[in-house]
């Protein structure tokens, strides 16, 4: 890279550096606008957006999915449905838009203009592999075409949060559920309901309890103990694409894209994209997980995940591989307008006609 994105305010001189990604943050309202969002609880997918939020960067439909714009209008979890040419977009919050100017400039939204297809935007913030394959659960026997464009969910949250999970896979916000895992159905209930029986208190004292024992994320993992989470991470994401997989119907197209990451897809990052990156840097997510445990094997990893869907039979392109042009990334997963389209190109030369 030109400039080492990663020290931020860590190294004095690159605290100038740090200083003015925040200033260019200040005038990036759409981009300040996803960290405050309203995310909610939700069934099944555990956390989505909160259902008919509007904040003039970002909308959800009434199930909490973001919605898409086609040709035709808006493309929603309910209006898709009469789309003459559906398709689905499954991944986590890259494919969310997350950091984009607004619902138009999504990957979905810029493929619905550009290919005979209409997008549904499943995107969940966070998303693990598992929530990824249940949110298109209830969608894929009406989809022509199913896109994941994911990948780095599960290697991010198997090494931020502990093995309490690990039978289904760790997931965006774990802690919070791990009191509700220790309490009876009748005081969550009653919490819910601002009951002031003895059952409240006793709940609040668990989940609170729970809560400070798992609150902050484990950051200090052995060699070994990397390998093991690698390795579990690839092994769930196997399991989940083989059942959704199986689960289309026979003539619906499926295609694996493996979302890019900035210090893979582009060796010469932009002035601003370096201080964007410096500026976020100081966050947990960054320089407590992805920095030390997951890009050291991000060649690997994305290499088994690739070999995944070959011995599944599922078409799979690296959008690392895509030719980045101007100022793409914001932070090492997450991109601009400029980039998406320029993934929404190059992913359209592969899709069926």
């Amino acid at each position: 890279m030109s400039a080492d994105p990663t020290p931020g305010d860590d190294a004095a001189g690159d605290r100038g550096l740090g200083r003015r990604g925040r200033k260019l943050l200040a005038t990036m309202p759409h981009i300040i606008a996803y960290p405050g969002a309203d995310y909610v609880l939700a069934p099944y997918v555990n956390c989505a957006l909160r259902p008919g939020m509007d904040t003039g960067t970002i909308r959800a439909d009434a199930y909490g999915y973001r919605v898409t714009h086609d040709p035709h209008g808006i493309v929603d979890s309910r209006t898709w449905l009469a789309r003459p040419r559906r398709a689905l977009a499954l991944g986590n919050s890259f494919l969310l838009g997350w950091c984009c100017s607004g619902d138009a400039a999504t990957i979905p939204s810029y493929l619905s203009a550009k290919t005979p297809y209409s997008f549904l935007n499943l995107g969940l913030a966070g998303a693990s592999s598992l929530q990824e394959t249940i949110a298109g659960i209830p969608f894929l026997d009406q989809a022509e075409l199913v896109v994941i464009i994911s990948g780095i969910g599960n290697v991010q949250h198997y090494l931020e949060h502990t093995r309490d999970y690990d039978l289904y896979g760790a997931f965006f916000s774990q802690h919070l559920y791990l009191g509700t895992s220790q309490t009876p159905v009748r005081q969550l209930s009653a919490l819910h309901q601002q009951d002031t029986s003895a059952d409240v208190e006793l709940a609040r004292e668990r989940l609170a309890r729970h809560a400070a024992a798992h609150a902050v994320p484990k950051q200090q993992w052995s060699a070994a103990e990397v390998r093991e989470r690698h390795d579990l991470a690839v092994q769930h994401h196997f399991r989940d694409l083989r059942l959704l997989r199986r689960a289309l119907n026979p003539g619906t197209h499926l295609l694996y894209a493996l979302q890019p990451v900035s210090c893979l897809a582009k060796p010469v990052l932009e002035p601003d994209e370096v201080a964007l990156h410096a500026a976020l840097h100081r966050m947990p997510m960054w320089k407590d997980i992805f920095e030390p445990y997951v890009i050291p094997g991000l060649p690997d990893y994305i290499d088994a995940l690739r070999r995944n869907c070959e011995a599944l039979g599922v078409p799979c392109v690296d959008l690392s591989q895509v030719d980045y042009r101007g100022f793409c990334f914001v932070d090492y997963v997450h991109t601009t307008d400029t980039a998406n389209e320029q993934i929404a190109d190059y992913l359209a030369e592969r899709l069926p006609a």
